[in-house]
């Protein structure tokens, strides 16, 4: 069972692996047209597109990992296909009245939630008033994303993950087929009038993720009735979670826009240094932690409902230790890498060399949390399928709390600027991740005999090999190549990021590392090698 889990997580990576990449594409030539601290547009962007998706995040992701994958999941597996086509359609009624009032609020108060977020803003009119305007185009994104998230929710319970993972390919199509023309159009030179064409093709690629998947969903014998019903023990389940797993999802996307809201105070391109820099920590978040999430909730979800701890214990810790496996390099990678990754990606056009200085440093402190940010998503969502919700969401609050008094300080108390926040941010995580499991252990027990702390401490060791190799040839490099040219940064990145990796394998292919063997096997398409005995996991 695990090993078919896994091959449809390598297949969900490597489809969402090219979304990711095109998204990274889609920053690269923002970044080129529109800049960072040379201009206002950058950061009123990111300002207005942070604001809906504070919501999708609160509403639709909140949603759809506490709620509807875990109730659509047991649904399925309790009472059938087609009492789970009546529950995804009053959950479609209801989520549709619900962010149909939400959007037009936030049409209407625009001005007032940008004050909010951004209050540094209003000492530059201009980016006060360009800021409030592409809020209000950009609501909309989040009714089109809550609609797909029940499609999404309901593939995701079926075990069909190939529609959803290329569904998140035309977002970032929608920006390069619609985006860059018109704002071409609109503005050759990119000014202001151009910003309002690229985000015109953010909010058609949201409304096109809906437009996929609903056909999909109607071939297999959906059927959308228009009923506003209480009266149905599943949407009582969902909306039972509702309230606490919304606060449950809310720590990281809260947390961005209280880090928003400091960096405003800081300097012009503040807000836009930090998103090109999470962007980046996000491509390998999106990669491997949605895919390695996606094909173990349901299962998780199963096992729970099935009163199996056995197993929901060994999915669980299985997920985990490739969670480490993954990110424990790529950590590593970024820390020691940070300079000539932000060349690469970013220095280029509008893009100056301070941009991107600045961007590297916020890399350094957000890698530093790479871990958490790659297993608090499946440890909040496992808890969810143990029914608990209150435990995530008291966390959660904790955490902003936490995270808004390490910002603060940060920023007014020690001045670090935004490469505080980062930090900040890095740490919160950490704290998160740690409740969460202590949560956990509540329901099922320790996870020890699974093999977490052998195998983690095996990956543990690679990626200090690995960061140690990885600076020595960096250093070497340096000397001699021009870190401000863009050759010069692809080859000291090339060069020293080829030796990392080489050494991380070769630490974990002498270390006998299963999840070596299973990703592997992954690449190759077929079953990795069996363990030795004395490492061998217990059996399903």
């Amino acid at each position: 069972m695990r090993q078919r889990l896994w091959k449809d997580a390598a297949m969900l990576s490597s489809v969402v692996g090219v979304s990711r990449v095109l998204g990274l594409v889609r920053e690269m030539v923002f970044s080129a047209l529109f800049g960072a601290s040379g201009s206002v547009l950058s950061d009123a962007f990111f300002v207005a597109y942070r604001i809906p998706n504070l919501f999708r995040t609160l509403l639709v992701d909140g949603v759809l990992s506490a709620s509807l994958v875990t109730t659509f999941s047991a649904t399925l597996e309790q009472e059938g296909l087609k009492r789970l086509w009546v529950l995804a359609g009053r959950v479609i009624n209801w989520l549709s009245l619900l962010v149909g009032g939400l959007v037009l609020f936030g049409i209407f108060q625009a001005r007032w939630i940008v004050n909010l977020v951004a209050p540094g803003f209003a000492n530059t009119p201009e980016k006060d008033a360009l800021t409030a305007q592409l809020t209000q185009l950009l609501w909309p994104f989040l009714f089109f994303l809550s609609l797909a998230s029940v499609a999404r929710g309901v593939l995701n319970a079926q075990d069909r993950y190939r529609p959803i993972a290329l569904s998140q390919l035309l977002f970032n199509l929608s920006c390069f087929v619609v985006g860059i023309p018109l704002a071409w159009l609109l503005d050759p030179s990119f000014g202001r009038p151009a910003i309002f064409g690229w985000a015109t093709g953010v909010l058609l690629g949201g409304a096109a993720q809906a437009l996929v998947l609903f056909p999909l969903l109607f071939r297999s014998g959906f059927r959308l009735r228009l009923e506003l019903t209480f009266q149905d023990p599943g949407l009582r389940r969902i909306l039972r979670l509702m309230a606490p797993s919304i606060l449950g999802a809310a720590a990281t996307p809260i947390n961005l826009v209280v880090n928003e809201r400091f960096a405003s105070t800081i300097a012009n391109g503040a807000v836009s240094w930090l998103y090109y820099a999470y962007r980046l920590i996000h491509l390998p978040l999106g990669i491997f932690s949605y895919a390695i999430a996606t094909v173990s909730v349901p299962s998780l979800s199963r096992a729970a409902a099935r009163g199996d701890q056995e197993t929901f214990r060994r999915e669980l810790s299985s997920a985990l230790r490739l969670i480490l496996f993954l990110f424990l390099p790529t950590m590593a990678g970024m820390i020691v890498l940070a300079e000539p990754i932000a060349a690469v990606v970013y220095r280029r056009g509008r893009f100056s060399a301070l941009d991107a200085e600045m961007v590297a440093q916020a890399i350094r402190f957000y890698a530093l949390g790479l871990i958490p940010f790659g297993a608090n998503g499946l440890l909040a969502m496992a808890l969810y399928a143990l029914d608990d919700a209150r435990r995530p969401s008291l966390i959660s609050l904790f955490s902003i709390g936490t995270n808004f008094l390490l910002g603060w300080t940060a920023t007014y108390r020690l001045g670090w600027g935004h490469w505080g926040l980062a930090l900040a941010l890095s740490l919160f995580a950490w704290i998160n991740g740690g409740l969460l499991l202590l949560a956990l252990r509540h329901h099922v027990g320790p996870l020890r005999g699974y093999g977490l702390s052998r195998e983690g401490g095996k990956s543990l060791l690679a990626a200090a090999g690995m960061a140690g190799a990885t600076w020595a040839v960096q250093s070497v490099l340096g000397a001699v190549l021009p870190l401000d040219r863009f050759f010069g940064a692809l080859l000291i990145l090339l060069g020293a990021g080829t030796v990392g990796l080489w050494v991380f394998y070769e630490v974990t292919r002498r270390l006998h590392a299963q999840e070596l063997s299973v990703v592997l096997g992954l690449l190759r398409r077929r079953r990795p090698r069996r363990s030795s005995p004395q490492n061998k996991e217990p059996e399903q």
